[in-house]
């Protein structure tokens, strides 16, 4: 019955519950945030563990591989250190 008086969508009283629906919607937004980011910081912890077995059992049994990128940055490095041998050699 007083519920048809009363104005919540207007004025200070409107303002008001704006703002409180507001601060539900950030603090759920908020709360989403964390358990991404929780949730990434596990996969990542869980892959590094895998992948730091993984590659120490390959170790253990006598072999190594090196990425291609890695592989490549080493296959460059080898060739400016040839560069910077033969231009020592001339001189």
């Amino acid at each position: 019955m007083y519920h048809s008086y009363l104005n919540l969508s207007e004025g200070t009283t409107g303002t008001f519950f704006q703002h409180i629906i507001q601060n539900v919607d950030l603090i759920g937004a908020r709360e989403r945030i964390k358990m991404d980011v929780d949730k990434g910081k596990s996969y990542k912890e869980s892959f590094k563990e895998e992948s730091q077995k993984s590659a120490g059992h390959h170790f253990k049994c006598g072999g190594s591989r090196l990425g291609k990128d890695t592989w490549d940055k080493v296959k460059e490095n080898l060739e400016k250190k040839k560069e910077k041998d033969k231009v020592k050699k001339k001189n």
